[in-house]
Order: structure tokens, then C-alpha cells, then sequence
């Protein structure tokens, strides 16, 4: 998870997309987005997120 979230780090205008789980998972090399996988993915961005919110 926690290398998932690095690269939404790296990549931070994925979350100004409408939507941020298929960019990474474009980013990621992922063609087809399955329910179980947009779940990680979603976890990982909100874990950047608060990685990124200024304190």
C-alpha cells in the first residue's frame, strides 16, 4: 500500500483528476480496472492525500 500511495505522491496531479483511481491505474500499466483493485487504489490515494494535506 504504502508504495501505491508513493507514487499518487510522485504523481500528485493524479488527484486533480475526475477520476484518480484510473489514472494510476493507467499510470500503473492497468488496462482493466476490476471492483477489488479500485478499492487498493482508492485506499492509496486517500492515504497520499493525507500525506499531502498541509498540517
Amino acid at each position: 500500500m504504502a508504495e501505491l500511495a508513493a507514487v499518487v505522491v510522485a504523481n500528485e496531479d493524479i488527484l486533480e483528476q475526475s477520476d484518480p483511481a484510473l489514472d494510476l491505474a493507467r499510470l500503473l500499466g492497468v488496462e482493466r480496472l476490476a471492483a477489488i483493485s479500485r478499492s487498493r487504489l482508492d485506499e492509496a490515494i486517500d492515504r497520499a492525500r493525507r500525506y499531502l494535506a498541509p498540517t
